[in-house]
């Protein structure tokens, strides 16, 4: 079920799990986004509560580190809210991009200067998405 949220962004992809995953890895690096984890969330929860019925699903962790850099300098406790997530999940109907809003995660920050950055990562986790979800080269989305 998709919900309207304004705290992700999300798009349903017309490839498979695992090319949507190389997809996004790859457009993720394109943006010039690090890789900091990727959990299989599917296993972590069939693993604690057994079988729940929760189809694959992946999320990787990533930043930019110039861009931590900039928002750890403006509140050093922002770090408990840094690392854009990005979940692959697959569902009845399909496979679902969905990555957090940086834009939305920081906004809880009253600052000018943490609006541009959340603003910069939200444009760029949008060509992500994008570039995981049409059939397009990710450095050109």
């Amino acid at each position: 079920m998709e919900h309207p949220v304004t705290y992700t962004i999300s798009e349903r992809s017309p490839f498979g799990f695992e090319e949507t995953l190389g997809l996004v890895r790859d457009a993720l690096d394109a943006q010039g986004f690090e890789l900091l984890f990727e959990t299989d969330l599917q296993a972590a929860v069939r693993g604690t509560v057994g079988d729940d019925g929760l189809g694959r699903y992946t999320v990787i962790g990533a930043c930019m580190p110039e861009t931590v850099a900039e928002a750890l300098a403006v509140d050093p406790d922002l770090g408990a809210l840094l690392a854009c997530a990005v979940a692959v999940r697959e569902d009845e109907a399909g496979v679902v991009v969905t990555a957090v809003d940086p834009a939305a995660t920081l906004s809880v920050v009253d600052s000018p200067e943490l609006e541009i950055i959340g603003d910069d990562a939200r444009n760029r986790l949008t060509r992500v998405v994008s570039g995981a979800t049409v059939a397009v080269d990710p450095a050109e989305a």
